[in-house]
């Protein structure tokens, strides 16, 4: 059986290709970052609406999830991986668990936002951070 394939989904497939290609380098170059892309490629190829916006960033969130696991296990096995080093910045016994369950706590609050909160709003907050973010990487 053979399936035929337009030359609008050969540039779609490209794009994301290209585009998770890119959000994984990002992601496993500098730990994080990848979701950026992720979701500027997905708000790319779909439509604006409500619908779309929402689902672009869940599936951001859904790729992300992974790479991200496989990023952390790469540094974890490298051996530059020293988490007591923040304990000991912070003068205290601060540890990774206290900032893993604070950031699912988080998680699990913005995901069910998620549904909640206008797309239009979700876009703004999103231009916030990317904004926010990139200045204080120049800074």
């Amino acid at each position: 059986m053979r399936i035929n394939i337009t030359r609008r989904q050969w540039f779609y497939l490209l794009i994301l290709a290209l585009g998770g290609a890119i959000g994984g380098f990002i992601n496993g170059l500098l730990g994080a970052g990848g979701g950026i892309v992720i979701t500027l490629t997905l708000s790319f190829l779909l439509p604006e609406d409500d619908e779309n916006r929402r689902a672009t960033f869940a599936n951001s969130l859904c790729v992300m999830l992974p790479l991200s696991m496989l990023t952390l296990f790469r540094y974890a096995a490298s051996e530059k991986a020293d988490v007591s080093s923040i304990s000991e910045q912070l003068g205290a016994n601060f540890s990774a668990e206290a900032l893993l369950i604070a950031a699912a706590v988080g998680g699990a609050i913005g995901g069910l936002l998620l549904g909640r909160i206008g797309s239009a709003l979700l876009s703004r907050i999103f231009a916030v951070l990317c904004v926010i973010s990139g200045v204080l990487m120049i800074i």
